[in-house]
């Protein structure tokens, strides 16, 4: 099983090849440290995506962090 080490290293590849195919400006993972940050509980992250706008791209990308970091269990 990965360490949470390994799957926030695997975010930050994804999200550095969005920068650097030029579909996002900046990597959103980059700063993340494990163990640094905060985890949300299953009712914060609902909120957190209900509040994310879909109808727009980086809406888009957004809730896929999310619901990734959701998914691997880093948050």
């Amino acid at each position: 099983m990965p360490t949470v080490k390994q799957r926030l290293a695997a975010l930050r590849h994804l999200f550095d090849w969005l920068v650097t195919g030029q579909v996002m400006p900046v990597n959103p993972a980059a700063s993340v440290r494990a163990g640094k940050t905060p985890v949300l509980d299953p009712a914060e992250a609902r909120t957190l995506l209900d509040c994310i706008d879909v109808g727009a791209v980086i809406g888009l990308l957004e809730d896929l962090l999310v619901q990734t970091s959701q998914h691997i269990g880093l948050s």
